[in-house]
């Protein structure tokens, strides 16, 4: 058999020519017009029934005349018999072409119809290199079964090898949310999404899936939270404060509520001094330029004044010497006066037990905390020593 597009021999079982690549046509090579000496020998005697002899004689030209009839009649039945041989022919090879175009036509929509001839035909062209046929047959496949997400899997690595991202993006993310479990639509998503730096649809794009396998695929792309070394509160004590993230991260952060990522970057503990109150941002930020989730603390340092000094004895009349005793809180220093004035820091230090002054005299005492500088209410106390 030949192709009737290009005339190239078709190998027996055939459908498709495997030169052109057009659908086989059922042609006989053999054409039985192109045969003069066959239809020849079915009217031979025509040639000889039309000449004539040379010497003839008039008692045997009736004779001729009948001889020459029965020749003509056998030239008309020969005619005759040509003709309906050729047009037997004829019809022969017409029935068998119509019976070829409707054998070809129903293999044909078969295979149209067919979901596992699109996939083959599919990956026959994905072996030749043939990626436009590849795209065709699958897109076939699909609209014969539009739910086989191992055929949207590979018409989307075809689409992705073509470069046309968008519409591999799409076939991956009709996977990815159909199968929060299919690992491949993740990595791929992941991958494309990378390329472009989208990380925002990366992001967007883990919270498709709780498989603690697949969330393994997102770990560059997530900076853990910033964490400190205090939780918010009112404190009665300055402090260091101490922030951590991860490794490959830097933080950033603000004193005063605003944005932390055009704030300070933290690099040593921050020391807290002075009294008041503190709304502290940090967020950190990774090497591939994205950030954490902003945290806020808010902080109150509100230290109170050291306790009223304890002082023994607390006054009194006395006949022979005798020392007082200030009771002094850690971190804390006193200071007095025997005049009655209110004592300062510029005042008498208090170091060990004070005698008692002979005389009457007013005892005052405060106590300074030595961070803060806030000061006790002042002690006073009566004495009177006489010798």
């Amino acid at each position: 058999m030949k192709c009737v597009n290009c005339g190239s021999e078709l190998r027996t079982g055939c459908l498709y020519c495997s030169n052109c690549g057009k659908e086989a046509q059922i042609v006989p090579d053999y054409d039985v017009f192109e045969d003069e000496d066959y239809f020849n020998s079915l009217v031979s005697g025509q040639s000889k029934a039309n000449v004539k002899p040379k010497n003839s004689s008039n008692s045997s030209s009736k004779e001729d005349a009948n001889k020459e009839d029965r020749q003509s009649s056998k030239v008309l039945a020969a005619q005759k018999k040509k003709k309906i041989i050729i047009g037997s022919v004829i019809g022969g090879v017409a029935l068998l072409s119509i019976i070829g175009v409707i054998i070809s036509s129903m293999i044909k929509n078969n295979n149209y119809n067919s979901f596992d001839y699109q996939v083959s035909r599919a990956k026959e062209a994905m072996d030749d290199g043939n990626y436009t046929a590849a795209v065709k047959y699958y897109e076939r496949a699909l609209e014969i079964d539009s739910t086989n997400n191992e055929i949207k899997l590979l018409l989307a690595e075809v689409y992705y090898t073509r470069q046309d991202t968008k519409s591999a993006i799409m076939l991956y993310q009709e996977v990815a949310s159909a199968e929060p479990d299919n690992e491949k639509a993740f990595s791929k998503l992941i991958e494309i999404y990378n390329e472009s730096k989208d990380y925002d649809s990366i992001l967007k794009l883990m919270k498709e899936t709780k498989n603690p396998k697949i969330l393994g695929l997102f770990a560059p792309y997530v900076v853990t939270d910033v964490t400190f070394s205090k939780e918010s509160g009112t404190y009665d004590d300055f402090f260091d404060l101490t922030l951590q993230s991860d490794s490959n991260t830097k933080i950033y952060y603000s004193l005063d509520g605003t944005d932390p990522k055009s704030g300070i970057a933290y690099n040593k503990p921050i020391k807290f001094d002075q009294e008041g109150e503190y709304k502290i941002i940090a967020i950190a930020k990774n090497d591939k330029g994205l950030y954490s989730n902003p945290v806020e603390v808010n902080y109150v340092i509100s230290i109170a004044a050291p306790d009223y000094p304890s002082v023994s004895p607390d006054g009194g009349i006395f006949s022979e010497k005798k020392s007082v005793y200030v009771s002094v809180p850690e971190g804390c220093s006193a200071y007095y006066t025997w005049d009655s004035t209110d004592p300062t820091e510029n005042s008498a230090r208090y170091t060990g037990p004070i005698e008692i002054p002979e005389g009457n005299n007013v005892l005052s005492v405060i106590v300074i905390d030595n961070k803060t500088g806030k000061c006790s209410n002042v002690y006073r106390g009566h004495f009177e020593y006489y010798s």
